[in-house]
């Protein structure tokens, strides 16, 4: 059981609860939102009373408090990141894709999505022209076109792009157009599903 205080913005925490590691960084407290508990840091924190006992000079309150402010930044700036492999099906041949998906301060997920060796569309299909990356809930009731994936003379296309979705199912289909608002049935990667 620690006892800490921690102050961002205009919010203060003051608390005796216990918290514990998660895979991101951030702790876990009862129910909260991971987002407002950015400010509890799985780094050494000193118990509140430790950091702010009367023994204590008020220079090194100071330190401490800068110390833990800067950790907290750090982590805000840099939010929770998870690489993932999409799983190639037969239109894929030998080619590869990757994601990495990074949960920043604003509760949005970045994703970076890099295809390696893969064919021109056109290859694959007469009248072809682009890849493209979906996002879908993982009823697959709703599903929205995260951007298109122009491919290179190396054989190579990336993305960078954002969902506000908090569980939901990557995957990449070769379309006409890259602009096309449903999937077509030409899926060649699909992700698993993802949950923040």
């Amino acid at each position: 059981m620690n006892t800490f205080q921690f102050t961002t913005g205009a919010s203060q925490f003051i608390g005796s609860e216990t918290w514990e590691r998660t895979s991101c960084g951030v702790c876990t407290l009862n129910n909260y939102e991971p987002g407002v508990l950015y400010a509890i840091l799985i780094f050494q924190m000193r118990p509140f009373a430790s950091i702010f006992s009367t023994r204590q000079s008020s220079r090194q309150v100071k330190q401490d408090a800068s110390v833990v402010m800067v950790l907290a930044l750090a982590l805000l700036a840099s939010g929770c990141a998870k690489n993932v492999k999409f799983r190639p099906l037969p239109m894929a041949g030998s080619a590869t894709a990757t994601a990495k998906v990074e949960l920043t301060y604003d509760r949005n997920n970045t994703l970076e999505v890099k295809l390696v060796n893969v064919p021109d569309p056109s290859v694959l299909k007469p009248g072809f022209t682009r890849y493209v990356l979906w996002a879908a809930t993982p009823d697959r009731q709703h599903v929205t076109n995260l951007g298109q994936l122009r491919v290179d003379e190396n054989k190579k296309a990336a993305i960078k792009t954002l969902t506000p979705l908090r569980s939901f199912i990557l995957f990449i289909t070769v379309e006409v157009s890259g602009d096309v608002m449903t999937p077509g049935p030409d899926t060649i990667f699909e992700a698993p599903l993802a949950n923040w």
